[in-house]
């Protein structure tokens, strides 16, 4: 309530703010205080520090039959506020599952050999897919500084709940 009676937005100074007239984007402003005219205008303020966002554990079937269950965590970075805000919804839960379908759709054609910590092929396989992810999230303004597994298990036993064999007569 107190937003329609005082007629300034303030933004910090590790943010954006972005001004919006009558619903639409106007421009990008810096930190301060922005005045404007309720129910008109508005300042929506966007972080543009680092932050660290993570995936749920998951489990694919790499092209040998193994199964591997991982984790992962990203640091990500607004670098352009209006394009994150208004190209997608949510960019921090947009990003983070566009890093889990592509880190799980590239180990699961790499060769297992790759995944061995002890001749640093991890490391360079982690950089090449923290470069694939970056290239990705640069369309909508986010980009991903770095990139880290939490867990990496590589032939553990699943055991599926649901089958997977489900078709659309199934269903219906």
């Amino acid at each position: 309530m107190w937003q329609y009676v005082f007629p300034f937005r303030r933004v910090e100074q590790w943010e954006a703010g972005l001004y919006y007239v009558l619903g639409r984007y106007w421009r990008t402003v810096g930190p301060g205080c922005w005045p404007l005219t309720p129910y008109f205008m508005d300042v929506v303020p966007v972080s543009m520090v680092p932050s660290i966002h993570g995936t749920a554990l998951q489990t694919i079937t790499l092209r040998d039959g193994l199964t591997l269950t991982y984790s992962a965590t990203a640091t990500v970075q607004v670098e352009n506020a209006a394009t994150a805000t208004n190209a997608v919804d949510k960019w921090p839960e947009t990003t983070m599952e566009l890093i889990a379908g592509l880190l799980s759709e590239r180990l699961a054609d790499v060769d297992p050999k790759r995944f061995d910590p002890a001749r640093n092929k991890r490391d360079r396989l982690l950089e090449e897919l923290r470069e694939e992810i970056d290239t990705a999230t640069k369309v909508f303004g986010v980009r991903v500084r770095s990139l880290r597994f939490n867990n990496f298990a590589l032939g553990v036993r699943t055991y599926r709940l649901m089958s997977e064999r489900a078709t659309l007569k199934d269903v219906t």
